[in-house]
């Protein structure tokens, strides 16, 4: 990915679109709400493309998007895959990012109809659950934990990287 901006966590961004595509369920999560303290922290795993989320059993890895202004990350807790995630805050990248969103879930075999559109609002998020999460080879409590760790994690990418284009005014 490519720095496109010097971004501070605390200029102003757009509410997140978070989709969870295995069941359709899209929340807003408000910008105002963020964690300013952890996304500064989780700057340089999010610029080294890996590594540990603040001390915790949570690694990510950073995948670059199909254009500019998307990327996709993988969360894993411990060495269980947990969930696939994909995000775009272009308008020219909502949608090759939504193709690839809709050729993972397929092979998830996730229900058609909750993938004919990305998400109305940019910047959104779309996570896969993956079959670790979803065959309960994890506690319970990882489930509530993953969607704290993916915004923590789509904030960062959004604080270093989004276009101010994307940025609300």
């Amino acid at each position: 990915m490519e720095r496109t901006t010097s971004a501070r966590p605390d200029a102003k961004l757009p509410d997140l679109s978070h989709l969870t595509v295995n069941t359709g369920n899209v929340t807003t999560c408000s910008a105002s709400k963020r964690d300013v303290d952890a996304i500064m922290r989780l700057h340089a795993v999010v610029k080294s493309g890996r590594g540990q989320i603040l001390g915790s059993r949570w690694n990510v890895q950073m995948i670059g998007g199909p254009v500019l202004g998307s990327c996709c990350f993988e969360l894993r807790y411990e060495t269980h895959w947990i969930v696939a995630c994909y995000m775009a805050w272009a308008q020219g990248a909502s949608l090759p990012m939504w193709n690839i969103v809709q050729q993972i879930a397929r092979g998830m075999r996730v229900n058609e109809r909750l993938l004919k559109s990305p998400p109305n609002r940019l910047p959104w998020l779309g996570v896969v659950f993956m079959p670790d999460l979803l065959m309960g080879t994890v506690p319970p409590s990882v489930l509530m934990e993953a969607g704290e760790v993916e915004q923590l994690i789509a904030w960062t990418v959004l604080d270093l990287f989004a276009k101010p284009t994307a940025r609300a005014a």
